[in-house]
């Protein structure tokens, strides 16, 4: 998009009228998409897939949510902190009961 070459210098007059005060610079409201899928709701519905299935992969969860692939793994990495171990998701902080049964062979 460019300028038409006349709007400049009305742009220019009105800068210098209005004593170059910024009184008018926020943002007008926008309709439109959020800016992150990760609201609690969805995560809540992440966490309860992944507490019904240990083994689901993000492709399941991603089909089973609705989500992205992409909303899905920031919600198990940053929001339910989570990782993938040997297939399965766990917490990144587990405790000593925890880490004994993950450690033996089924």
């Amino acid at each position: 998009m460019t300028a038409c070459v006349t709007r400049i210098p009305n742009w220019w007059l009105k800068f210098l009228k209005s004593e170059r005060t910024f009184d008018n610079i926020e943002d007008k409201k926008r309709s439109g998409r959020p800016k992150s899928g990760r609201c609690p709701a969805n995560v809540n519905a992440v966490r309860d897939i992944v507490q019904s299935d240990r083994r689901a992969t993000v492709s399941e969860i991603q089909s089973a949510s609705g989500l992205t692939r992409g909303t899905v793994h920031k919600i198990l990495k940053k929001d339910l902190l989570m990782s993938k171990v040997a297939a399965k998701f766990v917490p990144k902080q587990l405790n000593p009961e925890q880490t004994v049964s993950s450690e033996t062979p089924n």
